[in-house]
């Protein structure tokens, strides 16, 4: 709904890779949705994990973090 008379127009929505959002807009958007499942610690956890993503010997390590292993 807009006012009336008015236009508008997005030509990218924010997080769409035309207007990318910031690694700590991600950070704090992933915090928000898990802390409540996942603890404080454990989130913590996950986004230290994810950050050395490429660098893991074995993906288990953050697949276990996530099943609460």
């Amino acid at each position: 709904m807009g006012l009336p008379g008015k236009k508008c127009s997005v030509t990218a929505h924010h997080g769409d890779s035309r207007n990318p959002a910031s690694q700590d807009e991600l950070v704090g958007k992933f915090r928000f949705l898990t802390s409540d499942v996942l603890g404080e610690a454990r989130t913590q956890q996950v986004i230290d994990t994810v950050s050395r993503l490429d660098s893991l010997d074995d993906v288990g390590e953050l697949t276990g973090l996530l099943a609460g292993k």
